[in-house]
């Protein structure tokens, strides 16, 4: 108990001082320790290319890419500056330092995450040919009123949102958390644990969506051909626009919102399974509406199947 009692005292006593020097360096501000007391401090640095065709990020910090007037990048930080390097148009972003609320001991009052993020903005009128990122690219990303030639985010480091995209090849990402919402590619290929898609367009093959230990939820989005699968998760289906689209899960269930003209075959091996007013809890499989040109195959390894009309 007495060492206990110790380094409580000895912990206060440590916070107290970084309080007070905290204060001494123009009020109250995040402190941390790194070979030192140190006073978190933002850095910024804008550049201006030409013009900007590629992005490659490989960074810590959360980046932005959206529309504007002029081709920007704005870097903020609170450690050392991320590298930028453009290349007639290439821009790739690089950083190896950690940002400042990871890695350090000390007092912050914020979180970092306005503090440590990259803002570039891509003029109108303009297409991008590639947005990728490469294995070191740990911080979030969000795309948003953009138009690129090719998607591929894969990392699956951070959270992927895109609002408003529109991508002429296949769009594939890799992510922790993925939010879709207005985007529109000719196929998707997807992955994250938790995945949610809304108001998309996927109309010329066949698309892929899978979580790994997470819930899928897709809703008013359509797709040529579709398969969905969750390892140990929902998926939720909400009066989307499919020739055929496939959901498993292996533990969990699933709800299909849907307007009763679809056809659906729904199976599970423990669960109770309800499709537009059929019910049962011990039958595995029903077959609805075998002839409809919009086909739904509902499987759960565990888990409830259900379909109502929308």
């Amino acid at each position: 108990m007495r060492k206990t009692v110790k380094v409580g005292v000895i912990l206060l006593v440590l916070g107290v001082i970084m309080l007070i020097f905290g204060i001494a360096n123009n009020g109250i501000q995040s402190v941390y320790w790194e070979k030192g007391f140190k006073v978190v401090k933002t850095h910024e640095k804008t550049y201006q290319p030409k013009k900007i065709t590629d992005i490659t990020l490989s960074s810590n910090e959360d980046v932005v890419i959206e529309r504007g007037d002029v081709a920007t990048i704005k870097v903020t930080t609170t450690r050392k500056l991320a590298d930028v390097e453009i290349n007639n148009g290439h821009v790739t972003i690089s950083s190896s330092s950690p940002t400042a609320t990871s890695d350090t001991v000390g007092y912050m009052f914020n979180d970092g995450s306005e503090s440590n993020r990259i803002v570039i903005t891509i003029p109108k009128r303009t297409t991008v040919n590639w947005i990728k990122d490469t294995d070191k690219q740990f911080g979030d990303v969000n795309v948003q009123n953009v138009t690129a030639k090719h998607v591929q985010l894969l990392n699956g480091n951070g959270d992927v949102r895109l609002s408003s995209v529109n991508i002429k090849n296949q769009a594939e990402f890799s992510a922790d958390t993925l939010h879709l919402t207005d985007v529109t590619a000719p196929t998707l290929k997807a992955k994250g644990s938790d995945v949610t898609i809304s108001d998309s367009h996927f109309n010329d093959g066949a698309s892929k969506v899978q979580s790994n230990d997470g819930d899928i939820k897709i809703g008013e989005t359509q797709f040529k051909t579709a398969k969905v699968h969750s390892d140990d998760g929902d998926i939720r289906l909400n009066q989307n626009h499919v020739t055929s689209l496939s959901a498993t899960t292996d533990d969990g269930d699933i709800h299909l919102s849907a307007n009763k003209r679809v056809g659906v075959y729904a199976q599970t091996d423990d669960g109770d399974l309800s499709i537009f007013g059929y019910r049962s809890d011990t039958d595995q499989s029903y077959h609805y509406n075998k002839t409809a040109k919009q086909q739904y195959h509902l499987t759960s390894g565990d888990g409830d199947v259900t379909a109502t009309a929308a």
